[in-house]
C-alpha cells in the first residue's frame, strides 16, 4: 500500500502539472515513462478522468515539441542573424580611403586635367565602391555613418569646383556641360528610389545622377582647347578658401556647443565630412597646380601652393580609431574637430594669400 501511495502522488503530480501547462510536459521527453506508468496502473487506482487527456496529448505532442523548439530556435537565431547581417555587412562594406591619389592622363593637347580628377572622384564613390547614403533598410550599409558623411563631403567639394568652372573661358560646348555637372550635382544624395522632397514619388537615384555629372565632367575636357588664366586660378581660390571657412566656423560652433558632452553623436559626421571634403579638395587641387603651373611659377607662389595642397592632405588624413570632441580645457581628452579644424583654417589662409598676391601682380602689370 505504501509503494502505491507513492505511485498515486507521482500520477497526481502530473495530472496536476498536464493541467497548468500541458505543452511543458508532454516536450520534456524524459517524462513520457510516466505516462506508461499511469497506463499500467489505471486498473487499481481511481484516476481522475483529465488523465484521459494523456492519449490527446501524447499524439499532439511531437507537433508540440517542434513548435515549441521552433519558437525558442528562432528567437535566437533572428537576433544573431540580423546583427551579424548589419555588422559583418557594414564593416565588408565601409571603404573610406583617403591614401589613394589621382594623377590625371598625359595628353598632348592641352585639356583643363582636373575635370578629369573630379570625374574619377564621383566614379570612385559611386562605381568603384557603394553609394552609402541613399540605402535602405534592408541594406546592412544602412547603418553605417562615417562613410555616407564622407561620400557626401566628396561630392559637395566636386559641386562648389564645377560651380566656379562656370565662370571660366569655356566653349558654348563645354558652357552646356558644366552646367549640366553642376545641375546633377546639386541633386539630394538620398535618393534611392524615391524621392522624400517630391512626396515619395518614384525619382532617379543618387547614383545615376552622379555618374551622368562625371560622364558631362570628362566631357568637358574633351570640348575646348584650356589655356589657364591668373583670373580663373582666383576664382577657384577664393570659392576654395569661403567653403573651408563655412567648414571650421560650423565645426567651431559645434565644439563650443558640444565638447562638455558625455556622448557626442554628431561629432564623428561633422569630422567624417570635412574628411570627404578635404579629399576630394586636395586630389582637385594637386591637379590645379598642373593645370595652372605657368600661372604659380610665374607669380613665384608654387611654394604657398603646396603649402594649400599639402594643409589639404594632412586635414584629410587624420584618421582617429574614435572621433572624440573632448574638453578644450581636457589634458586627457583629445579634440579631433579641432586638430582637424587647424588645418582646414591654414588651407584657408593661403588660399586667401595665393588670391592677394595674384591680384596684386595683376594690378602692378595694369599700372
Amino acid at each position: 500500500m505504501e509503494k502505491l501511495k507513492f505511485d498515486k502522488e507521482k500520477i497526481n503530480n502530473i495530472i496536476l502539472i498536464t493541467k497548468a501547462k500541458a505543452n511543458d510536459i508532454w516536450i520534456k521527453i524524459y517524462r513520457y515513462p510516466y505516462a506508461q506508468k499511469i497506463k499500467k496502473l489505471q486498473a487499481q487506482i481511481k484516476i481522475p478522468t483529465t488523465i484521459k487527456n494523456i492519449d490527446v496529448l501524447k499524439k499532439i505532442a511531437p507537433k508540440l515539441h517542434w513548435i515549441g523548439s521552433s519558437w525558442k530556435m528562432l528567437s535566437v537565431i533572428v537576433p544573431l542573424f540580423i546583427f551579424f547581417y548589419y555588422t559583418l555587412g557594414s564593416m565588408i562594406t565601409e571603404n573610406i580611403d583617403v591614401r589613394s591619389e589621382y594623377t590625371a592622363e598625359y595628353v598632348s593637347v592641352p585639356v583643363f586635367s582636373t575635370a578629369d580628377t573630379m570625374s574619377y572622384l564621383l566614379k570612385r564613390e559611386v562605381d568603384e565602391k557603394m553609394w552609402t547614403p541613399n540605402l535602405p533598410i534592408i541594406f546592412p550599409a544602412y547603418v553605417l555613418d562615417n562613410m555616407p558623411n564622407f561620400q557626401i563631403g566628396v561630392v559637395e567639394a566636386v559641386k562648389n569646383i564645377a560651380f566656379v568652372m562656370r565662370k571660366f573661358n569655356n566653349t558654348e560646348k563645354q558652357q552646356q556641360d558644366i552646367n549640366e555637372a553642376y545641375d546633377l550635382l546639386k541633386y539630394s544624395p538620398y535618393v534611392w528610389l524615391m524621392s522624400k522632397q517630391d512626396n515619395f514619388k518614384l525619382s532617379p537615384s543618387s547614383n545615376s545622377q552622379y555618374r551622368k555629372a562625371a560622364k558631362q565632367l570628362r566631357q568637358y575636357g574633351k570640348d575646348g582647347v584650356f589655356m589657364a588664366t591668373a583670373d580663373e586660378l582666383r576664382f577657384i581660390l577664393r570659392r576654395a578658401a569661403k567653403n573651408l571657412r563655412k567648414l571650421t566656423l560650423k565645426s567651431e560652433e559645434h565644439i563650443q556647443e558640444h565638447s562638455s558632452d558625455f556622448i557626442d553623436t554628431k561629432a564623428d559626421d561633422l569630422f567624417y565630412h570635412n574628411m570627404g571634403y578635404s579629399y576630394a579638395l586636395w586630389q582637385i587641387s594637386k591637379n590645379l597646380g598642373v593645370d595652372f603651373k605657368n600661372i604659380l611659377t610665374d607669380n613665384d607662389v608654387y611654394e604657398d601652393w603646396t603649402y594649400f595642397v599639402t594643409s589639404l592632405k594632412k586635414a584629410a588624413q587624420i584618421n582617429p580609431l574614435i572621433v572624440r570632441n573632448g574638453k578644450l580645457t581636457s589634458l586627457f581628452s583629445a579634440n579631433h574637430l579641432m586638430v582637424q579644424n587647424y588645418y582646414l583654417m591654414r588651407a584657408a589662409a593661403i588660399a586667401e594669400k595665393i588670391n592677394n598676391e595674384l591680384l596684386q601682380v595683376e594690378d602692378v602689370t595694369e599700372n
